[in-house]
């Protein structure tokens, strides 16, 4: 996993094709085409909404970026910008040299200035959609308006046609720097009025190696669409080598969609292999037909600490004890690894929080819960008989059929100590809101997870233990939250990682993987910061094609 601790080394350093190298019995072949089937096709594309797996697919191939992560390099890599982003002395001002090669298409071919990345920066951080995600990572840059207002920000500049400056209001330009290898710094044409929203069919905003086609019968396009190569797209000048000549994303059910794919040729399965279709893939798998990717997302069951039920610690610890995570697992369909601690693999502070092993806490020593522990945690508590004779606990979990197995596994984990659930569902936005808000009404989330969309510990576990693993926590994340990427930010966000653990604010059960399927005469790259294939790398095998012709 590219992880964000080796950008501020790695942004900027040479500009290389980069990549895989493959194997002495692959042979990448440029042309072709390839089929991404999946259950939903984009209905379009924009520079900054990259609502799912399937679209980020479409947007990694579609649009350019100032900074880019590949397959096998440690950091990210110029894409647009034509080198290394400069920070000053006090590490408040960014600049950023951009390239004279990149052009917008497929019509018209203008050339992208620093005016262009400019007005894109502002316009992913006005969107309602977009801006949330890009705001974490570009919240430091001076002049950050009110959500959904799109404005001149005044922290964010063209000096002149090539060069983009970044004022920041505090000395972090580690995220920022991050933020800039994201769709947020997806430029979007200067003159382009101020008015957010997918652009229409035909715009010249696609700068990628492709461009979505425009002779798709309507029929078609509501199940399909097409990208054929960018015409003012230059391969000397972009970090991807874009193998196929063309890509189309094709509608069709998981399921039929996955066995398609392990029994047809040129497919690509987005996002994931059903597990009874990747069973079979990896007793077959000759020639790379599966991968799984280990994603920076961890499930746990939150435990409000603020709640008055849980304000004691050792009550918490109990119910962390007494869960039967093995179950959860299960409950969940089987996939992803059994959490230990709420960093994953991908993300820095795990190794340093005890690998896969865990932090050495008694309470998650057993996966499939400990009662004796459970009980005796309860008994510190207060309890004379080591069970809990406190009022139901208010709990919310979302509305899929996982989430209510995932309620059936804690309450009867949790049953024999005499607790009790009252649950409520809710969905989306209002259900996140539920699990992490500082006022939340709710003592126990069943449906929590974290996820660090730069792979930064401080973007996992700041929205978890904020508030709720106490002032010291508090105070620790703050000061650490400035700490340069490297081994000094690891070990302090893995001190933090560790008390969030002892202070039990929940229970971590899975760290997500998915994975993923390509038919046989397919090469696949997987993008390990998205989950998923990277297009842009992956392509027909030579031999395969040449064979087939």
């Amino acid at each position: 996993m590219v992880v964000v601790a080796a950008l501020a080394g790695g942004l900027g350093c040479g500009s290389g094709s980069g990549g895989p190298k493959p194997a002495e019995n692959e042979r990448p072949g440029r042309g072709g085409e390839l089929t991404v089937l999946a259950p939903a096709v984009p209905q379009s594309l924009d520079p900054h909404r990259v609502p799912d797996v399937t679209a980020a697919m479409a947007h990694g191939v579609a649009f350019r970026q100032l900074y880019l992560h590949v397959p096998e390099r440690t950091g990210a890599v110029p894409d647009l910008a034509a080198g290394r982003a400069e920070i000053s002395e006090d590490r408040q001002t960014i600049t950023v040299p951009i390239r004279r090669t990149g052009r917008f298409g497929p019509e018209g071919g203008r050339r992208i200035t620093a005016r262009d990345l400019e007005h894109g920066l502002e316009r992913a951080l006005a969107d309602r959609e977009a801006g949330p995600a890009a705001r974490r990572l570009l919240g430091a840059i001076e002049g950050l308006g009110p959500v959904g207002v799109w404005r001149d920000i005044p922290g964010i500049s063209a000096a002149d046609e090539d060069r983009l400056v970044l004022q920041l209001r505090v000395p972090t330009p580690e995220p920022v720097l991050e933020g800039l290898a994201t769709s947020a710094s997806t430029p979007v044409p200067a003159e382009t009025p101020r008015v957010l929203g997918s652009f229409p069919v035909g715009s010249s905003v696609f700068s990628g190696p492709y461009a979505p086609a425009l002779d798709v019968p309507a029929p078609l396009a509501r199940t399909s669409m097409r990208l054929d190569r960018n015409p003012v797209w230059r391969r000397e000048s972009d970090p991807r080598p874009a193998y196929p000549d063309r890509i189309t994303f094709q509608q069709e059910a998981r399921v039929p969609a996955a066995w398609r794919t392990l029994s047809g040729t040129g497919f690509v399965l987005a996002p994931a292999a059903p597990p009874e279709v990747a069973r079979i893939a990896r007793r077959r798998d000759d020639a790379g037909l599966l991968a799984v990717a280990p994603l920076p997302v961890t499930r746990y069951i939150g435990l409000n600490s603020r709640a008055p039920e849980l304000r004691d610690v050792h009550v918490r610890r109990a119910l962390v004890a007494a869960l039967d995570r093995e179950a959860l697992l299960r409950a969940a369909g089987g996939t992803g690894a059994l959490a230990s601690h709420y960093l994953p693999p991908s993300v820095p502070g795990h190794d340093e929080s005890g690998g896969v092993d865990g932090t050495g806490a008694a309470e998650l020593r057993e996966p499939a819960g400990d009662p004796r522990l459970a009980a005796s945690e309860l008994r510190r508590a207060g309890s004379a008989d080591g069970r809990y004779d406190g009022p139901a606990l208010l709990a919310v979990r979302g509305g899929s059929k996982t989430d209510a197995a995932m309620a059936r596994v804690a309450r009867a984990s949790w049953r024999p100590l005499g607790v009790r659930l009252r649950v409520e569902v809710l969905e989306g936005a209002a259900l996140r809101t539920a699990c992490t808000a500082r006022t939340s009404p709710y003592a126990v989330c069943l449906s929590a997870s974290a996820g660090a969309v730069a792979a930064d510990p401080a973007v996992l576990l700041r929205p978890l233990a904020r508030g709720r693993a106490g002032g010291r926590v508090d105070a620790a994340m703050a000061a650490s939250a400035e700490l340069p990427p490297g081994e000094l930010r690891s070990r302090a966000w893995s001190g933090i990682n560790r008390a969030a653990v002892e202070m039990a604010i929940g229970a971590p059960w899975r760290w997500d993987e998915r994975p993923l399927l390509v038919s046989r005469d397919v090469l696949g790259v997987v993008d390990e910061r998205l989950g998923a294939w990277d297009l842009a790398f992956t392509s027909l095998d030579a031999r395969a094609r040449r064979a087939a012709g």
